[in-house]
């Protein structure tokens, strides 16, 4: 958007995850004008992270999520809805209409979907160390013999480890209670993985750096202890990253598409707060389309 002060359009759509790229697709199918709007520039968001997709029953089996993340690409090219590379910073409302700041520039529409996804939560350790990694895409290309923990017990540190092990990487996960938060399908396959190792009850306390990359100190069941790693990856969630909206537009129902402000709207990972899954998430942004064409057809008029 460099360079254009305004743009106008009927809805905006910011993020290009799969909540925003069914957002957009759906409500270009409605005959809307839209702008779809992804800090990144590309469709797929986290999904591109995942080592597996394989709870979308259109699919014709797992599918790794950057295969799926290509897919969405390739469907929004085809239907001229690539994204504008603009990260949406701040929204305001003036005459019934929605100023949306991105990188310099304004988008005005009626209405405004954010699937704007999740940001990590703050993590830090004591110490001088190497930075904390916390997306799967931070990890090396090559990951073949490298020493990585991974911070967490959810289900996104589950998956990291046993995506970084079927890579080749020598994992060591770190959970700081005594059994999983993930359930289901994903811990049971990362427990039989020969490059995993699960040490429960160990949180992490501080960090140095070493000849090998990072040294943690970690409280374990038998005492303080340190361990060498090549790499660190913390998942220890995750929270909404929303641009800066002036009144409060709380939602009104958990895990809902709308919010207080007529005509703003949230879908996906941005509703959850943390990691959805991809086939919710697009259900939300087809939600959250349609929502958005019933408040424009309502009668709202350019000014």
């Amino acid at each position: 958007m460099t360079g254009v002060e305004q743009l106008r359009t009927d809805v905006l759509v910011a993020g290009a995850g799969p909540a925003g790229c069914a957002a957009a697709l759906q409500c270009s199918r409605l005959g809307l004008q839209v702008v779809l709007a992804d800090a990144a520039g590309r469709a797929g968001g986290l999904v591109a992270e995942a080592r597996m997709v394989e709870n979308i029953p259109l699919l014709e089996g797992p599918l790794p999520g950057r295969e799926l993340a290509t897919r969405l690409r390739n469907t929004m090219t085809g239907w001229s809805l690539s994204p504008i590379p603009a990260g949406i910073t701040r929204i305001s409302r003036k005459k019934n209409l929605f100023h949306s700041r991105a990188d310099g520039s304004t988008v005005i529409s009626m209405a405004v979907i954010l699937a704007t996804g999740t940001v990590p939560v703050e993590y830090s350790l004591a110490g001088d160390h190497p930075p904390l990694l916390r997306s799967f895409v931070d990890l090396p290309d090559e990951l073949h013999g490298l020493a990585l923990a991974v911070i967490g017990g959810g289900e996104a540190a589950f998956d990291y480890a046993l995506h970084a092990a079927e890579l080749g990487a020598d994992v060591e996960m770190l959970v700081r209670s005594d059994s999983p938060r993930a359930c289901g399908k994903l811990p049971a396959e990362t427990v039989k993985h020969p490059n995993v190792r699960i040490s429960y009850d160990t949180v992490p306390v501080a960090a140095l750096t070493s000849t090998g990359g990072i040294t943690l100190e970690v409280d374990s069941p038998s005492g303080r202890l340190t361990r060498e790693y090549a790499a660190v990856l913390a998942a220890v969630g995750r929270e909404s990253r929303l641009p800066e909206v002036p009144g409060r537009f709380a939602q009104l129902y958990p895990c809902s598409v709308e919010t207080t402000l007529p005509g703003l709207y949230l879908a996906g990972d941005a509703a959850l707060g943390g990691l959805g899954q991809a086939g919710s998430a697009m259900g939300q942004g087809l939600t959250a389309s349609e929502k958005a064409f019933g408040f424009i057809m309502e009668g709202k008029q350019w000014d």
